[in-house]
């Protein structure tokens, strides 16, 4: 299998699901309390809400069978059929993005291989984070236009990484630049084990 449609596939296929929260809203509700309107995040997201002035809240996830953690802005909006705070409506273009996925760590051993398979055309990205831990790499990359911000965080579990990609994109120079990389940064690190 070609490497990078290999890990195209494994982006596109793999869902988590979430021990704590609604899957509409992002936000953790009482027991027993109704479910938001399914439409009340996806409305603010496209009234341009600032998610990076938002409180962060934490979320158990799955992903692969593996049990992780991380803190994701409250109303971040969903896609309802992967968990991934990935929503890909047109109105929402701009919107903060959250995937993860997991990827065989023989395939990440150096940082240049964790910003390879962090993100296609890593090459020609601008790096303006790249840190190597013991359990993983923190990466970050964004444009010069202001345009594109993606972090990306790697979690060593046993054999295999849980990869965090955190971005937004957007047509206009994105409002808040550096609150928003702190932000994006923030999700992806705040990846725990459980």
């Amino acid at each position: 299998m070609n490497e990078r449609l290999g890990v195209v596939l494994v982006v596109s296929v793999l869902g988590c699901t979430d021990r704590t929260a609604s899957p509409s809203d992002g936000a953790p509700r009482p027991f027993g309390a109704p479910p938001p309107s399914p439409s009340t995040a996806r409305a603010e997201a496209a009234a341009g809400v600032d998610y990076s002035a938002r409180k962060r809240v934490k979320h158990e996830v799955e992903i692969e069978q593996i049990a992780v953690a991380l803190e994701i802005p409250v109303g971040l909006p969903r896609d309802e059929r992967t968990g991934d705070w990935n929503v890909s409506k047109a109105e929402l273009s701009s919107v903060p993005k959250v995937v993860l996925s997991t990827i065989e760590a023989s395939r990440v051993e150096t940082l240049e291989r964790a910003q390879y398979h962090g993100t296609l055309a890593a090459r020609t990205k601008t790096w303006v984070r790249g840190e190597e831990r013991p359990d993983g790499y923190r990466l970050t990359n964004a444009e010069p236009d202001r345009t594109h911000i993606e972090a990306i965080t790697y979690l060593r579990s046993g054999d295999v990484f849980v990869r965090c990609k955190a971005s937004q994109l957007a047509d206009d120079p994105i409002p808040n630049h550096a609150r928003a990389r702190a932000m994006l940064e923030a999700i992806c690190d705040s990846l725990t084990l459980r």
